[in-house]
């Protein structure tokens, strides 16, 4: 037997002119998450004008985050630092900025379905076709040190990816390729191709994030919600799903498309009330996850990937031993990966690899803990909701805070700009579909 998913749409009339600007704010939101971070800041800003002008109380809930910044803040002034670094809370402002929202959920959806697809299908263009492919010129360093001086902040290709500087040094042998010679020192190589959204000599698509996981993690969240709905609500949400799918594949991130592809796996048989099953499925992927690790062509790529990934968890623990309580502050642990780096230990300064040991290094067991509350919290907050009202929205965001908490004990992406936009904006639109039933309508065929 099916389980009814419960309460979904209902058109509902705007009486009030704040409703409509709340409406026309999420629906923008939903438009342009995928493709820009600085935009998404202007209709999320705006609903912060309109909360405080209407007066809307935040969930109760969103204390939580509140404390795990009072936390860091903490932690930064301990260690003397300027904590300016807890500004990434606004991130999270998604949930209870659109908490408020009282227009219709099934808009925003449709809204985010046309952006994510839009861009699937771009990343399938700059894949196949080379759809957006730049000229740049490749420059190499001739001389010991070479200085790269641009009167403003330039985007340049260097190893792969594009990176933003200004002025900075580079080391003899070292090559990048800009619009623009770069200063002194440097030989001009020739002209290369390359995508600003999909990386061809590593073969990820980033999107307009920059970053393969970051585009994941937005692919995860969509491809779960559409795969979800295509499945409890209408057939029609499978020409998002695919699209999605295909792009999140296409990041070849591979743990981002691991447990996304268990968390639908699980939503497929507790559709079909199979769920009794579902951890044969699971037991199953383990032969597979071996061969892919040992004996395939991805092998010495992941089997380097985890080693390194162990050498960094053996330095943050080091790290943490230093104060195991106050930790080096929030967001400080690239200082103390340097001399690591330098030594040529470890090949970049960015973070720990895993949610956890980073919080752990940089905030503390006090850190660490709050953010295991936060993950154990909202995954059965909205589990238990599913299971009392079958909401489709409380699934989607069960299984997305799921997969991302498993994702993160091999990544670092609690704090992930990309991520948290798309979660919490999510959070807050369903949080007032859950507290306001009166708006949505059964399933249709329920």
């Amino acid at each position: 037997h099916f389980r009814k998913p419960g309460i979904m749409f209902k058109n509902t009339p705007y009486f009030m002119k704040g409703e409509k600007v709340y409406n026309l704010l999420a629906i923008l939101m939903a438009l342009v998450l995928p493709f820009s971070i600085s935009a998404s800041y202007v209709p999320l800003t705006l609903a912060l004008f309109l909360m405080v002008f209407n007066k809307e109380k935040p969930p109760k809930d969103f204390l939580l985050i509140i404390i795990l910044y009072l936390w860091r803040f903490i932690t930064l002034v301990f260690n003397r630092i300027i904590p300016v670094d807890i500004k990434d809370i606004y991130d999270k402002m998604g949930y209870p900025l659109f908490s408020g929202f009282k227009g219709n959920p099934k808009v925003v959806i449709y809204a985010f379905a046309v952006s994510s697809t839009s861009l699937a299908i771009l990343g399938f263009l700059s894949k196949n076709f080379g759809i957006l492919n730049i000229r740049l010129t490749e420059y190499q360093c001739v001389e010991k040190t070479c200085e790269v001086g641009f009167k403003k902040t330039k985007k340049v290709y260097i190893s792969g990816d594009f990176v933003k500087i200004k002025n900075i040094s580079f080391k003899f042998g070292d090559k990048i390729a800009t619009d623009e010679k770069p200063g002194k020192g440097w030989k001009r190589m020739g002209e290369i191709t390359v995508n600003p959204l999909y990386r061809h000599i590593t073969h990820d698509f980033v999107g307009f994030y920059g970053h393969k996981h970051h585009t994941a993690s937005l692919f995860s969240f969509s491809s779960i919600m559409f795969f979800c709905l295509s499945l409890y609500y209408s057939p029609f949400f499978i020409l998002a799903f695919i699209p999605s799918l295909y792009a999140l594949i296409l990041t070849n991130s591979y743990l981002y498309i691991y447990f996304t592809l268990l968390a639908l796996s699980f939503v497929f048989f507790l559709r079909l009330g199979l769920i009794r099953s579902f951890p044969y499925v699971l037991l199953s992927t383990f032969p597979i996850i071996f061969a892919f690790y040992f004996k395939s062509a991805f092998s010495p790529k992941l089997i380097w990937s985890f080693s390194k990934r162990t050498e960094y968890w053996e330095i943050g623990i080091n790290i943490w031993k230093g104060d195991p309580i106050f930790g080096v502050g929030y967001s400080q642990i690239s200082g103390y990966l340097k001399p690591y780096f330098e030594k040529g230990i470890i090949d970049n300064t960015a973070h720990l690899h895993s949610v956890y040991i980073n919080s752990l290094a940089e905030t503390g067991v006090i850190g660490l803990a709050l953010i295991l509350i936060i993950t154990i919290y909202f995954i059965l907050k909205y589990a238990v909701l599913y299971i009392r009202t079958g909401s489709i929205f409380a699934l989607i965001l069960a299984s997305v805070w799921v997969v991302f908490s498993l994702v993160g004990i091999f990544e670092v992406n609690f704090d992930t700009t990309a991520l948290n936009l798309c979660l919490y904006f999510f959070m807050g639109i369903f949080e007032a579909g859950l507290r306001h039933p009166q708006r949505l309508s059964p399933h249709p065929n329920g």
